[in-house]
């Protein structure tokens, strides 16, 4: 029988490889040029005292260049940024239904929202952690306000209605390779079929391989969304289901 830590020491080595084609594929997810860093949005306020992520407008990150955005964001294991606009357009879609937030890394997003946040938190897992520094990335800092639970556990555990995730691993699938993904991903075309709606943050290129993007499904694209991702335009918001 396998161990918890060989699996671990699995996952990790699958996910490095992912990581390793993402930035040779797929220009999106390029870690920032060091040349194009001037300004930090860390010593700028992006951080409160505590050291967590605030929820800014977007203007505020529209002072940086892109580089130092993702630069910033790959230092303290953010992915998406949130802004008080997308904390709006949620709280919009939501509705004052039940609702959780999957993959909830920080967990910034889900007090934002008011909701549960939870998360696998895989990125403690001492190989992932390993994995992470060998590219000069930083682990996810999980918030003590995310539960450790894989998302289809909490869906069927907290029973929410809406189901809020932003970049999202899907799960890898052995006879779809080319899809990429995480072996402890999310089965997102199946967690669809268990809530009224599915809202996914993300980025159309680093997140093309979806198969939940073959589900019908709206889609666009806003300004207003920030992300660690170098190509600038793609942030998108896509959502199954009202």
């Amino acid at each position: 029988m396998t161990s918890k830590q060989d699996t671990q020491t699995l996952a990790a080595s699958l996910f490095l490889n992912t990581l390793e084609a993402l930035a040779q594929n797929r220009p999106g997810h390029v870690i920032a040029d060091a040349s194009q860093l001037r300004r930090d949005p860390a010593l700028e306020g992006a951080l409160d005292e505590a050291g967590g992520l605030v929820v800014h407008p977007a203007e505020f990150w529209h002072q940086f260049n892109q580089p130092e955005i993702s630069h910033f964001c790959a230092r303290f294991g953010y992915y998406c940024l949130p802004t008080a606009e997308l904390v709006a357009w949620l709280t919009e879609k939501i509705a004052g239904r039940r609702a959780i937030e999957i993959g909830a890394g920080s967990g910034v997003l889900a007090k934002a929202l008011g909701i549960p946040a939870t998360d696998n938190r895989m990125q403690e897992w001492p190989e992932m952690i390993r994995a992470y520094r060998s590219i000069g990335a930083a682990p996810i800092r999980y918030g003590q306000n995310v539960k450790p639970m894989e998302a289809m556990k909490a869906v069927k555990a907290l029973k929410p209605r809406v189901v809020i995730g932003t970049w999202i691993t899907h799960k890898f699938r052995p006879h779809e390779e080319w899809r990429k993904g995480n072996q402890y991903g999310v089965e997102e075309d199946r967690l669809i079929k268990h809530v009224e709606m599915y809202v996914h943050v993300g980025h159309t290129r680093i997140h093309e391989p979806k198969p939940a993007l073959e589900i019908p499904h709206g889609e666009f694209e806003a300004p207003w969304l920030v992300s660690r991702a170098i190509a600038t335009g793609h942030n998108y918001i896509c959502w199954w289901g009202e």
